[in-house]
């Protein structure tokens, strides 16, 4: 059964590089998003409108971000480390 990460302390350094480095960061993630992933990206579209307080809502939305994106890269570096450390020496065959 598929399971949630946990989130290491390189991989949230990362994201926090990234995001304090790139003042675009949220707008840039909700388009990938909305490319990447177009049913989460309508789910969050549905709950902010649910939202009366639009600073309340673009927080919701930019946790919701964060915690995706955090999730997202975990899983990628997970992916590459079982990559490197099943490496037996020979080149990967494409």
């Amino acid at each position: 059964m598929a399971h949630v990460p946990e989130i290491s302390k390189d991989t949230i350094h990362s994201l926090t590089v990234s995001m304090t480095h790139d003042r675009d960061w949220f707008k840039k993630y909700l388009k990938d998003l909305k490319k990447d992933n177009t049913l989460v990206y309508g789910l969050l579209k549905v709950a902010l409108s649910t939202w009366e307080n639009h600073e309340s809502a673009q927080g919701y939305a930019k946790g919701i971000c964060t915690m995706y994106a955090l999730i997202k890269n975990q899983i990628e570096a997970n992916e590459l480390n079982d990559l490197y450390n099943n490496d037996d020496g020979n080149e990967l065959e494409k």
